[in-house]
């Protein structure tokens, strides 16, 4: 059985960088990455214990070791209303009125991210709902120079809510399923706005559109102005709906998740989606109406902004099990080349999916690929993606060329139908005559049909008789 509940469970344990496309060949090299600097806006309620954030550092690609770095926040603006402070224990930091500054020395950025300096942010008693202003925070290093980040501090009127509980559903690839999605406020003061957010997942397709709902590529955003009265569990107007493709594995478990929150609280989550370049839907208005009867008698909100304190966004989560037999067939690609003794050729080599269905790659890759290069011939370029084996296990060598096999992985997500990943690898030809080695795709789940699952690899074969 195929199991994939979704980000929502899987994003804990991986990056997100195991979300990219296969290589298909040596990619030039480029321009070292600029770290980003992370710090999320802040939330404070009048009377609070206040936050402790971290600064931090965001880089994709290989780990890298900065040096004299010095950590800066500039808490000018909201010194007014909050102070911000190095997390008690932590020596490593100045303060100088509003200013702090933090000197590391050496930091490391490990799997796509530092931890850099905790901060504490507290408000001031006299700090009102309301309440606004910006954190300038300044990150130096001697390999990249300055990087800066702006958050926001807020001061918020706090309220609570609770999303219903787990949608359990089975269904068959190819089904619309429509959601009967919830929200409850179990605290004192009216909620009166809130947004619902979720990831656009590979299993399935979205085929509502709503005025107030914004389609990014990654994301879907709702937004509604409809309050919510203590005590009152409000619904979706309409059930929202998926269709599970008709690509996805069966049997197996899948997942969608839908988060909710203040409009102060989806800022974090929300701080990009704008990059997405996200369009508003163009049919009817979603909205959130009471669940049954009339909603209770409520005060209203003070219509300035909410929170709900919590470190994570309240979410409700749906699984589906899908059922019936719908798997992929994962295809080897060999090659034929030609060339002299003593020549250097290129060769294309991997696997394509022929369906029905696709094969998920996010805890394991989909597919890997076991090229075996024919016998008089010399891998002179590996590909990257690709490091030398023996049956099937990686070998570790100082120079990776001219071993005899190697082990290609894939890194889609998922491995689609139709989709075709090769590695090309080059090969000097150091004997006359036909000669052959092979391909082997290895698939991470049932294959529908096994037959194909080796191709050959060949230089200068036999012409074909007429």
């Amino acid at each position: 059985m195929i199991s994939y509940i979704g980000r929502f469970t899987a994003l804990l344990a991986i990056g997100a960088g195991a979300l990219g496309s296969a290589v298909t060949s040596s990619p030039a090299a480029a321009a070292p990455a600029k770290p980003t600097v992370v710090l999320e806006h802040v939330r404070l309620t009048p009377g609070g214990v206040g936050q402790s954030p971290f600064v931090g550092l965001r880089r994709a690609g290989a780990a890298v070791t900065l040096h004299d770095v010095v950590v800066e926040v500039d808490g000018g603006d909201v010194s007014r209303f909050a102070t911000v402070l190095p997390f008690p224990g932590d020596d490593g930091c100045t303060v100088t009125g509003a200013r702090l500054t933090c000197r590391l020395g050496e930091s490391r950025i490990s799997q796509g991210y530092a931890a850099l300096v905790p901060l504490r942010v507290k408000g001031l008693d006299s700090a009102a709902v309301g309440d606004t202003g910006t954190l300038t925070t300044t990150v130096t290093s001697r390999e990249f120079g300055a990087a800066v980040r702006r958050s926001t501090v807020t001061v918020a009127e706090s309220v609570a809510m609770e999303p219903g509980g787990f949608i359990n559903r089975d269904v068959r690839p190819g089904q619309r399923v429509g959601l009967p999605l919830t929200l409850r406020n179990t605290g004192a003061q009216p909620i009166t706005s809130t947004v619902m957010w979720f990831y656009r997942e590979a299993m399935y397709q979205y085929p509502q559109s709503f005025k107030n709902c914004g389609y990014g590529t990654k994301r879907i955003v709702c937004r509604f102005d409809d309050d919510v009265p203590p005590g009152a569990t409000y619904r979706l107007s309409e059930s929202f709906a998926v269709t599970v493709r008709k690509q996805v594995p069966a049997p197996g478990t899948i997942g969608q998740s839908f988060s909710w929150g203040t409009p102060a609280d989806a800022k974090n989550a929300l701080d990009d989606f704008g990059a997405e370049q996200p369009r508003n839907g163009t049919g009817s208005v979603l909205r959130l109406v009471p669940s049954q009867g009339e909603a209770p008698a409520s005060t209203p909100g003070q219509g300035a902004p909410q929170t709900t304190g919590s470190i994570f966004d309240p979410a409700q989560s749906v699984f589906f099990k899908v059922i019936g037999r719908n798997v992929a067939d994962l295809a080897a690609i060999g090659a034929d080349a030609r060339g002299k003794r003593g020549k250097t050729i290129t060769v294309k080599v991997g696997a394509k999916n022929l369906g029905p269905a696709f094969v998920f790659g996010i805890t394991k890759p989909a597919a890997v690929v076991i090229v075996s290069r024919p016998k008089g011939t010399k891998v002179v370029s590996v590909p990257a993606g690709c490091l030398p084996s023996s049956k099937g296990k990686v070998v570790p060598r100082k120079d990776p060329r001219g071993a005899a096999e190697y082990r290609c992985v894939t890194t889609v997500n998922p491995f689609e139908v139709g989709k075709r990943i090769t590695w090309a690898f080059k090969l000097r030809i150091d004997k006359k005559g036909a000669l052959t080695g092979r391909v082997r795709v290895v698939p991470s789940t049932v294959d529908g049909k096994r037959t194909n699952d080796t191709a050959k690899l060949r230089i200068n074969p036999p012409a074909k008789k007429k």
